[in-house]
């Protein structure tokens, strides 16, 4: 099973991702194997794409 599709379990969910450079939290939006989108929380401009090659974990948020 693909990493996306794996992280696909968490759509409409708050999570956590993290990249090596930030990590953001909010709810995610959609994945598949190119690109992941959440919006994030308390941010201006909310929703984030990010290469899901980049992605070193992401964790469901409580």
């Amino acid at each position: 099973m693909s990493f996306s599709k794996k992280i696909e379990a968490y759509v409409g969910q708050s999570v956590q991702v993290e990249t090596a450079v930030e990590t953001f939290a909010g709810e995610l939006v959609s994945a598949d194997d190119t690109f992941t989108v959440i919006n994030r929380d308390g941010a201006e401009d909310n929703r984030v794409t990010i290469l899901t090659d980049a992605i070193s974990y992401v964790r469901k948020s409580l």
